[in-house]
């Protein structure tokens, strides 16, 4: 039992502190999680070695064959032209299939586990530090440079989708960890994370936050009691002033990317199909068609060539998708497809389903998770996140995380059972 605490606490704290500094410090975020795989895949040998027997759980078993369709089809197509596609896809297919030991020494294990409260209390807060310290950081690059943060991310919008999930599964590891001292500080966190979001202007990112936000404040409201509720709605109006006012600097260009939306979706149906939404609709489609040429697969540079032979005669004037198709297609169904074929496309999708479907059927379902699922799914379907060599093991880790939080009966929560 000493054995199992001791492995619980090391999962748990790996766990932690690799989420903690993904926004912060790249290096020892992987670091952390490289350990972590480590340990995993030892334990995992020794638990195949003691029970003589392998058990299948449905996730872990998604995430190695996602991963292996992408190392895979890494390591044995020819990139002359393109490389760096086949470097990323290596990378996060290594990743992902090391992540499936975390995953599955996670399900088989964490029932054994009793993590300290106060250990999980202070992983929480340590969380919520993060939020605080990474819109700091976003905050001050957009004073000082004028242009959106990127949280340590190549790009502002793949910064954004993850620093959603991160606020998420802060949110909701303040109720559960906090259950009668949650309400200030969640509500704090969730909105400096709005204003974070709001500076980066990832309109996907605001609108999925933004509904969460509304029905988070709306059920706080309803299932609080009596005379309480009149004190939350005004402590909520006064939070909900205080992040108009401190948004309003840069609410100019909020709301212009939110209103070119609708703008952009009338240009492309009139056929001008320079505009972002415009170039994602092209890429999905000549991505398709490239698949439809080699539904078992291809190269980078193959697919490149295909998709734009389809752009140049169906959407000469598409010059968006014409420079961006040849990383990928926004779409990380379509990017499977498009390039693993139809095995790579069918995990892909196999995986979406595992993530939605895992979290609402089985013995104990565990709805929590769907804070994860939901914007994965999400933001795949208008960007590519398992392109990206780090969004892959950051969502990962956030499952492992909920299945470990939500599994062990903490001291503190067996007191208020």
């Amino acid at each position: 039992m000493k054995t199992e605490q001791g492995r619980g606490i090391i999962f748990y704290s790996l766990t932690i502190i690799s989420m903690a500094f993904f926004f912060v410090s790249g290096e020892i975020s992987r670091n952390a999680y490289y350990m972590l795989t480590y340990i995993s895949f030892f334990s995992f040998a020794w638990l195949v070695w003691r029970e003589k027997k392998l058990y299948f759980y449905w996730i872990p078993t998604l995430v190695l064959l996602l991963g292996l369709s992408k190392w895979v089809w890494a390591i044995t197509t020819i990139n002359h032209q393109l490389p760096l596609i086949a470097e990323h896809y290596k990378i996060s297919g290594k990743r992902m299939i090391l992540g499936a030991f975390v995953i599955y020494c996670v399900y088989r294990l964490s029932p054994e586990w009793r993590l300290p409260a106060r250990l999980v209390q202070v992983g929480t807060l340590i969380l919520c530090l993060t939020i605080f310290v990474v819109a700091c950081i976003g905050i001050e690059q957009v004073i000082h440079t004028g242009e959106r943060p990127k949280i340590n991310s190549d790009a502002a919008t793949s910064g954004a989708y993850m620093f959603t999930v991160l606020s998420l599964v802060t949110l909701w590891s303040l109720r559960r960890v906090f259950p009668r001292h949650y309400a200030a500080p969640y509500f704090i966190t969730l909105v400096v994370s709005f204003i974070l979001l709001g500076v980066t202007q990832t309109r996907s990112a605001i609108l999925l936050f933004s509904l969460f936000c509304i029905a988070s404040m709306l059920h706080h409201i309803v299932t609080t009691p009596g005379r309480s509720r009149l004190i939350w709605l005004g402590i909520f109006s006064a939070i909900l002033l205080t992040s108009i006012f401190s948004l309003s600097k840069y609410s100019d260009q909020l709301f212009d990317r939110v209103e070119t939306v609708k703008t952009e979706v009338q240009q492309y149906s009139a056929g001008d199909p320079s505009t972002s939404i415009g170039g994602r609709f092209g890429m999905w489609q000549a991505g398709l068609w490239a698949f439809t040429q080699h539904p078992w697969g291809q190269s980078a540079d193959t697919r490149s060539l295909e998709t734009k032979e389809w752009l140049d005669k169906h959407q000469p004037k598409n010059e968006i998708a014409y420079l961006n198709i040849q990383y990928h297609t926004h779409n990380d169904l379509v990017e499977s497809f498009s390039l693993q074929g139809i095995v790579g496309g069918m995990i892909m999708l196999g995986f979406f389903l595992g993530l939605l479907l895992v979290p609402l059927f089985g013995k104990s379902p565990r709805y929590e998770a769907l804070l994860l699922a939901i914007p994965v799914i999400y933001f795949s379907m208008g960007d590519s996140q398992f392109y990206n060599r780090e969004s892959p093991y950051f969502i990962l880790l956030v499952w492992g995380y909920f299945m470990m939080t939500q599994q062990v009966k903490t001291e503190h929560s067996r007191h208020h059972d």
